[in-house]
């Protein structure tokens, strides 16, 4: 009787899953992530490159912009990291910017660095 409670149930779960299989795909995402590499570093330094919505290509960097640094905390397993801030003030407005960086402790001058962050920008 088990075995047989036991198939009943599977072809229920089976039936109830190809039921509930819909032929229509989700919808896109309204916004398209362009991955792309928009950092450099240099020894110590690192620098951010950013396109604005109005197209102007601009960059900060941890020499002249950035207004706060301290380190990171990441989950990954001996990578250390360090964040940054960074206002870049210009005649057509002011963009802030934060990014962390991640990398391998055992092997600082190796890769892969992992970079995330986000800006803004004000006008």
């Amino acid at each position: 009787m088990k075995p047989a409670a036991f198939l009943l149930g599977i072809v229920l779960m089976l039936t109830a899953g190809a039921c509930s299989r819909s032929d229509n795909p989700p919808p896109a995402d309204e916004v398209t992530i362009d991955f792309k590499r928009n950092t450099e570093f240099s020894g110590p330094h690192l620098r951010v490159f950013l396109t604005l919505e109005d197209g102007n290509e601009v960059s900060v960097n941890t020499t002249d912009d950035a207004v706060q640094a301290r380190p990171g905390v990441i989950p990954v397993p001996s990578h250390r990291a360090r964040d940054w801030t960074f206002i870049k003030d210009v005649e057509d407005g002011t963009s802030v910017t934060y990014a962390l960086v991640s990398w391998d402790a055992d092997d600082p001058a190796g890769n892969p660095r992992l970079v995330a962050g986000f800006s803004g920008a004000y006008f």
